[in-house]
């Protein structure tokens, strides 16, 4: 869903993304933003215990 809508903003812009090139672009820009692979570690994490969490109620 939320590739979706990054496709649709940068096609509003004039431009055009696969869903490949956005992933990408999102790892790249996490790496800048935290330390290297750990902030996308912390990501990854959060999903899956918040996933967890939602099974359990």
């Amino acid at each position: 869903m939320e590739i979706r809508a990054i496709q649709k903003y940068i096609k509003k812009k004039g431009g055009k993304a696969t869903e490949t090139e956005v992933i990408q672009a999102c790892i790249r820009l996490a790496k800048r933003l935290s330390a290297e692979d750990w902030g996308i570690y912390l990501e990854i994490k959060h999903v899956h215990n918040y996933k967890y969490k939602m099974k359990r109620l």
